[in-house]
């Protein structure tokens, strides 16, 4: 272990393999009877990154039955894409339904993003397992206690968090924000819309990993597929529809975006704005409950516009209004 630091007392140093105590720690977090509760086929994509030997090794040890893909690690990813969203796992959608799988699971490269598809292979947005996830862990487990999104994440989780009588925390993008809510003990689980979760007792970071699991105990404890659960939920609080734009920034759209921050429209899309929050780029509440957050990415030249409404309808046309509003 030429890398590692001899100890100052001059003993050797000696390696701490966490493979073991990581997968103990799982099963205290995720009941594997339930997990395998009708004896399950499950697909997995582990994207060519650090997840697989670990979501697989669980699903093994728990007794279910695995197709893997893309099980190799590789520092350059198959020379795919090492993300897993809805693109990219297009195949693992096709070995769901070859394989008759409950759920298709996947993790990106470094494994702290999840990515689910339902039974028909079809991939759920994360805004929507985060909402299934929180009432599962409120209802279904009884747990009380905090619960902290990001601005760009659905307002699901307010209604849920309102439903049960529990505190909701809005952050700033970025997990660091909600990792520090998760330290001070005041919330019991956190997420991201983009495909971050973490919950009490667990490390201040996103994990994949974890999601995936709690998303196959949800469905093994419940016998309800993803789409069931779904439509259970839209009927307690309403639906909600999520989706994000990427639009590179110029620099006369990023002095607009400025300007817009300091000076935010009374109307988009012909609907009142009745708040603003400025606590990450620029948030309109509009009338109806509907938003459209705008903000620079901090890592591309981007700008990020975040669009949430009750009906796919309103989706596409607040989209096209917040696209409008850094048009010249």
């Amino acid at each position: 272990l030429p890398d590692v630091p001899a100890p100052e007392d001059g003993s050797p140093p000696t390696a701490f393999d966490p493979v073991a105590a990581y997968l103990e720690d799982l099963g205290r977090k995720v009941d594997a009877s339930a997990v395998a509760s009708g004896d399950p086929h499950f697909s997995l994509d582990f994207r060519y990154g650090t997840s697989s030997g670990f979501l697989d090794a669980y699903l093994e040890r728990a007794g279910t039955k695995l197709s893997r893909l893309n099980a190799k690690r590789d520092p350059l990813f198959g020379g795919e894409s090492p993300q897993c969203g809805e693109k990219e796992l297009v195949g693992l959608g096709e070995e769901v339904r070859r394989s008759g799988s409950r759920l298709g699971l996947a993790c990106d490269g470094d494994a702290d993003r999840f990515g689910v598809l339902d039974e028909t292979g079809t991939y759920v947005g994360p805004n929507r397992i985060l909402a299934l996830l929180l009432r599962d862990l409120l209802d279904r487990k009884r747990r009380k206690g905090g619960v902290a999104r990001s601005v760009a994440t659905t307002h699901a989780l307010d209604a849920i968090a309102s439903r049960a009588g529990v505190p909701l925390f809005e952050t700033p993008v970025g997990f660091k924000y909600i990792g520090e809510k998760l330290i001070a003990g005041e919330i019991i689980f956190g997420g991201e819309e983009s495909a971050g979760l973490t919950v009490e007792g667990h490390v201040p970071e996103k994990d994949g990993i974890l999601a995936d699991l709690l998303v196959a105990e949800m469905c093994g404890a419940t016998g309800k597929s993803i789409g069931e659960l779904g439509a259970e939920l839209d009927r307690e609080i309403g639906p909600f529809r999520s989706t994000r734009v990427d639009l590179p920034l110029t620099p006369e759209e990023k002095e607009r975006l400025a300007k817009m921050r300091e000076s935010p429209p009374e109307q988009v899309g012909g609907r009142r704005v009745s708040d603003v929050n400025r606590i990450d780029g620029i948030k309109l509440i509009l009338e109806d409950g509907s938003w459209i957050l705008v903000r620079e990415s901090g890592t591309e030249p981007l700008a990020r516009v975040y669009v949430e409404a009750r009906s796919e309808e309103d989706i596409a046309s607040l989209a096209k209004a917040g696209r409008e509003l850094l048009a010249p």
